[in-house]
Formats: C-alpha cells, sequence, structure tokens
C-alpha cells in the first residue's frame, strides 16, 4: 500500500501505479478498491483515486478545470466537486 501513488479506473479494471512507475492491473472496481484502502486515499474524480500523502500541488488550470500533482512528476485529474473537500484534507495533513 505504500507504494501506491494512484488508481486509475479502466473499464471494468483499474490501474494501479506505483511510487516504482510500474502500473499493476486489478480486476476490481474503484469503489471496492477504495473501501480496501486507509482513509490517505481518497477518490478525486469518477475515475480516479489518489493517495494524498503523495500529493505536492493542487493546481487551477482555468475554467474550472484542476489537477493534483503527486511528488513524483504525474498528474491527475480532480473534479470540482471534490475541489474544497480535498483542499481541506491537505491543509489538515500539512499541520499535524
Amino acid at each position: 500500500i505504500s507504494e501506491i501513488l494512484a488508481i486509475q479506473g479502466a473499464g471494468n479494471y483499474a490501474e494501479i501505479k506505483l511510487a516504482g512507475g510500474d502500473t499493476v492491473l486489478d480486476d476490481r472496481p474503484l469503489k471496492a478498491l477504495l473501501a480496501l484502502l486507509p482513509t490517505s486515499f481518497v477518490r478525486v474524480h469518477r475515475s480516479h483515486i489518489v493517495n494524498l500523502d503523495e500529493v505536492s500541488e493542487l493546481r487551477s488550470l482555468g475554467a474550472g478545470k484542476y489537477e493534483l500533482v503527486l511528488s513524483r512528476g504525474q498528474c491527475c485529474p480532480l473534479s470540482r466537486t471534490q475541489v474544497q473537500a480535498v483542499r481541506e484534507r491537505l491543509a489538515t495533513a500539512t499541520r499535524q
């Protein structure tokens, strides 16, 4: 679990992106995987789960679009409906 940066939905599968650059394919949907992961993992988009411990930046792209930049330089879209909740979680994490 400590190696997981993000998980992206891929049809009936999920692509688990690891810190070493590898991607592992899993046959479970995102909802099932999210239930197994610790609270540092958040669904930030309908097709993306991110480990908030790996987020280095929340970036506004303009026109109401956002993305998260992970510590390894990977980018992940952030749903407009999740922006406030993710900002609060990131602020809480930096204070601890």
